[in-house]
């Protein structure tokens, strides 16, 4: 190996070790995201969209210009179930 690419090989080597750094890192973040699934009950996993431990939003019907769903928020142990939707042309 010549002296020049010496310098490359190092470079090349820790831009590799910071990639599979971040790689594991999203890795583990996503596995993460995934263990605080509880939901409400009978609400389907791909209809579920979790905010955060304590709300989530279940989609029910999706067209070209409307999204209908609802909200529910967790009190008390308990998920309390607030109707949402948007208005025709609210998005575009």
């Amino acid at each position: 190996m010549t002296p020049n690419g010496a310098p490359n090989m190092k470079i090349y080597k820790a831009c590799l070790i910071c990639s599979l750094i971040i790689g594991l890192a999203l890795f583990v973040r996503a596995a993460n995201s995934w263990e605080g699934g509880e939901r409400p009950e009978r609400v389907r996993a791909e209809n579920w969209i979790r905010i955060s431990d304590a709300a989530g939003i279940v989609v029910n019907h999706i067209s070209s210009d409307k999204i209908a769903g609802v909200l529910y928020v967790k009190r008390d142990d308990k998920w309390i179930q607030v109707s949402i939707e948007n208005p025709q042309g609210a998005v575009e």
